[in-house]
C-alpha cells in the first residue's frame, strides 16, 4: 500500500483525474451524501448487498476528505491495490460528518465491496498494519447493512475496540451480534502471538467481540525484557464479551500465518507470572 500514497500524491489535487475504467459514480457535488464511488463491476449488482466489505481507516488526515478531489485519488489508489487480492465489485470514500475531526475519536475511511469473503479475507491479512502516506492503516471487515449506510454517505459506528468510537452492539462483521445475551466478561492469555504484535493489532484481532480498549490488554515480556508472544486481554461484563473472544481460538493475526492460542486465565495469573520475572506493558 505504500505505492498508492505515491500515485495519490503524485497527481495535483486541482487537476482532473484521469479517466478509468468504470469511472467514478456521483454527480459534480461529491455523489450521494458526500461519498465518492467506484462503479460496480458486475452490472446488476451495485446496491444489491451481494460481496463482502472491508473498511480501511487511517490512511489519510481525517480533514483531507473534506475535498471530493482528495476522495477521488483515494478511492481509485485504495481499488487499485484492491484488485491486487481479489474481485473487487465496488469502493466507496465517504466525507466525514460535521465535528469529526474536533472529536478526536474517528480516522479517515475508505471501503472495498469485494465479490466474496474468501478475498475480502485475503485483502484484510495484506493490507491491515500496512502504511499508507506514513499512516498505519486498520482493515476491519464490516457488515452489509454497514456497507450499505456508508455506500450512501453515512458514516455508521464501528464495533468493537479499533478506531471510530464505536461501541458495543454496533455493526457486527458477518450481521450478527454477541451470542448468549450480554457480554460476558473474563480474562483471556494469548499464546503463540508474533514477537511484532502490539495493543492496536490485538484490538483489531478482538474487533467483533465488544468494545476493548489499549488498557485492556497487556503484552507479557520475559525476564529478559523482551516479548513472550504472550499477553493478555481483560474483557470487562458487559462491553467486551470473552466467549466470543474464545472462538477465535488458533485463529491467525492479520498478515501472520501462525495461529494464537486463547485460555482462560484466572485473575491472579498476571501477579503469580510477575513474581516469577515477567513484566507488562
Amino acid at each position: 500500500m505504500e505505492g498508492g500514497a505515491g500515485r495519490r500524491r503524485g497527481r495535483s489535487p486541482t487537476s482532473p483525474s484521469p479517466p478509468r475504467g468504470g469511472g467514478v459514480g456521483g454527480g459534480g457535488g461529491g455523489g450521494e451524501g458526500g461519498v465518492r464511488r467506484s462503479r460496480s463491476r458486475s452490472p446488476g449488482r451495485e446496491g444489491s448487498g451481494g460481496g463482502a466489505a472491508l473498511l480501511l481507516e487511517n490512511l489519510v488526515p481525517l480533514g483531507a476528505l473534506r475535498a471530493e478531489e482528495e476522495r477521488r485519488f483515494l478511492g481509485e489508489d485504495v481499488e487499485a491495490e484492491a484488485r491486487e487480492h481479489g474481485k473487487v465489485l465496488e469502493t466507496a470514500v465517504p466525507e466525514p460528518p460535521p465535528g469529526a475531526e474536533a472529536s478526536g475519536r474517528e480516522s479517515a475511511r475508505a471501503y472495498v465491496l469485494f465479490r466474496t469473503e474468501g478475498c475480502r479475507a485475503a485483502a484484510q491479512r495484506a493490507l491491515h498494519g500496512r502504511t499508507f502516506d506514513g499512516n498505519r492503516v486498520a482493515a476491519l471487515p464490516v457488515s452489509a447493512e454497514h456497507w450499505a449506510e456508508a455506500r450512501a454517505g453515512g458514516w455508521p459506528r464501528v464495533g468493537g475496540g479499533g478506531a471510530g468510537g464505536g461501541a458495543p452492539g454496533g455493526p457486527w462483521a458477518g450481521g450478527a451480534g454477541p451470542p448468549g445475551g450480554a457480554p460476558a466478561g473474563g480474562l483471556v492469555r494469548m499464546r503463540g502471538l508474533p514477537f511484532s504484535a502490539s495493543k492496536p493489532d490485538i484490538l483489531f484481532f478482538f474487533q467483533d467481540c465488544g468494545q476493548l480498549l489499549e488498557e485492556d490488554v497487556s503484552l507479557v515480556l520475559g525476564p529478559d525484557g523482551r516479548p513472550s508472544g504472550e499477553a493478555y486481554v481483560s474483557f470487562a461484563p458487559g462491553r467486551a464479551d470473552a466467549r466470543m473472544g474464545m472462538l477465535k481460538n488458533r485463529q491467525s493475526m492479520p498478515g501472520s500465518s501462525r495461529y494464537v492460542e486463547l485460555f482462560f486465565a484466572a485473575p491472579d495469573e498476571p501477579r503469580r507470572r510477575e513474581a516469577q520475572g515477567c513484566a507488562f506493558v
